[in-house]
């Protein structure tokens, strides 16, 4: 338990992708690309609801000729981000999600100096890059090397416009373009900073969540499984005896059960020890899974040297053949037992039940038949089979 707890504090506090377990980083990335495709689609409305108030408010409601010039840049980019945003609802735009960020990135920032460099002018609208560069940190949850792409893109294609190519400026407000260049760039980093330490803490998130997960399915199969033979346990058993009980009587097929015990071994536990017991009680195990093939069966270590075997959809007959089966098996391991009361190895006894399920009956009956039988089996020397009603083998 301890080696598990420390292993979700190291997952949380270590968050190298590459030394995850394959099938750990696998689940991690599917939760992602779902989560990024709901993400994107909202962020992407948003934007494009943000930008038409925008446009509305700084083109209609204001008479500035220079904002009117530019009006077509802006019709420009909201048809662009229109096509992002369709191409975010698409299959094809489900699994890439990036190609969404990079089209609604570049209508924003790109888009406009591109067309404007066309006309031989330099385009400058900070107020709009900064706004732009906050949402892709909140609305854009891809990773923080594709924000770091989007926010530098239009940057470098302004500095090579404008100080590189010296295009005349063309800006809707005055600033101190070197200033305000250096402060979008800084900006710029800090988003993508942002952006990188919260995709490094969700991961870590995640990775804590499937540890846990992880470690609580371990634990639920503890209680239900039997550490020396890896069969299922008492409690096991009696859930499944509930669930297949009430399962054949609706469909009106056979339920049988098997009750089988390990003959005189007490004795053998006094003779050779308890770490031998054990071995011994594995291979029994062992012997008894040869005997059921079919994955609707259920193996159980019932109590310390008695096994249960319960067969679904199985009459008498069947369960006969499946007790003979398993019989025939712990008598060819031929483990030595110099105490036995029926043969010169270790041996089993068997009682059989099989019933089809009524409404008045309970699902207990059925191992009580069965222990009946295992009873009269061993008080007649053991290493045999009988049914119940009372057989002879």
């Amino acid at each position: 338990m301890s080696e598990d707890l420390q292993s979700i504090e190291l997952a949380t506090a270590s968050l190298n992708l590459q030394a995850s377990p394959p099938s750990l980083v696998h689940r991690y990335q599917v939760w992602r690309r779902q989560w990024i495709v709901n993400r994107l689609r909202l962020g992407l409305g948003v934007i494009l609801g943000s930008f038409i108030v925008f446009v509305l408010l700084e083109n209609v409601a204001t008479s500035d000729p220079v904002a009117m010039r530019l009006l077509s840049l802006r019709l420009s980019t909201g048809v662009a981000l229109a096509a992002s945003w369709g191409f975010s609802l698409s299959v094809w735009g489900s699994w890439n999600p990036w190609i969404g960020l990079g089209v609604a990135s570049g209508s924003v920032t790109l888009l406009p100096q591109v067309l404007a460099s066309l006309g031989g002018q330099a385009f400058f609208d900070p107020q709009v890059w900064i706004l732009m560069f906050l949402l892709q940190g909140v609305c854009f949850p891809v990773r923080w090397w594709m924000h770091a792409i989007a926010q530098a893109l239009p940057l470098v294609y302004f500095a090579i416009a404008y100080w590189l190519l010296q295009l005349p400026l063309v800006e809707l407000y005055p600033h101190n373009i070197l200033e305000t260049y250096l402060n979008l760039a800084g900006l710029s980093v800090i988003c993508s900073v942002a952006v990188y330490g919260f995709e490094r803490s969700r991961y870590g998130e995640f990775t804590a969540q499937q540890k846990i997960t992880e470690l609580c399915e371990k634990l639920e199969s503890q209680t239900t499984i039997d550490p020396l033979t890896q069969l299922a346990n008492r409690r096991r058993f009696e859930e499944y005896l509930e669930q297949e009980w009430r399962r054949m009587g609706r469909e009106l097929q056979p339920l049988s059960l098997i009750v089988c015990q390990v003959d005189a071994f007490s004795h053998y536990l006094y003779t050779y020890g308890q770490e031998i017991g054990d071995e011994c009680l594995q291979q029994m195990a062992q012997a008894i899974q040869k005997g059921v093939q079919r994955p609707a069966d259920l193996t159980v270590r019932y109590t310390m040297d008695a096994f249960i075997i319960l067969l679904p959809n199985t009459d008498a007959s069947g369960a006969m053949r499946v007790a003979t089966k398993i019989r025939t098996a712990v008598n060819q391991l031929k483990i030595f037992h110099a105490n036995s009361p029926a043969r010169a190895y270790v041996t089993m006894s068997f009682g059989v039940s099989s019933a089809i399920p009524q409404r008045n009956s309970m699902p207990i009956s059925l191992a009580i038949d069965a222990e009946a039988a295992l009873h009269q089996a061993k008080l007649r020397g053991g290493d045999r089979i009988l049914q119940y009603p009372l057989n002879r083998d």
